[in-house]
């Protein structure tokens, strides 16, 4: 690369010093560009409020079956005559534990068919 700089192309870049009338373009440009960030944020809070205010409202039924469900998979899969042994082996002598075996099986299958 040489340090020369080319006559002809300093001389157009010397005359395209001068600047452009503005008329207020670059003002109504950033008005614009303002309103338009405050109705996107604007927009984007009530959003959320809605999808909050739904969630809440469709949750609530599920709220009142977690107790129920929670029960069910505590559910032993085996009566033990040991208490010792029942606490101990609760994690894997219950509903959750065939749920949990069940999940990571498809799991496997699905990455076996398709990974």
């Amino acid at each position: 690369m040489t340090e020369e700089r080319d006559p002809h192309i300093q001389s157009l870049f010397a005359n395209t010093d001068a600047d452009l009338p503005d008329d207020g373009f670059t003002a109504r440009v950033m008005t614009d560009v303002r309103r338009r960030r405050n109705r996107h944020v604007f927009a984007k809070i009530t959003a959320g409020i809605l999808l909050i205010a739904g969630a809440i409202v469709l949750l609530a039924p599920l709220h009142d079956a977690v107790p129920g469900l929670s029960a069910w998979l505590t559910v032993p899969l085996f009566a033990l005559d040991n208490p010792w042994l029942t606490d101990l082996l609760a994690p894997l002598n219950s509903v959750a534990a065939v749920c949990v075996a069940g999940l990571a099986m498809l799991r496997f299958a699905y990455k076996r068919v398709f990974g």
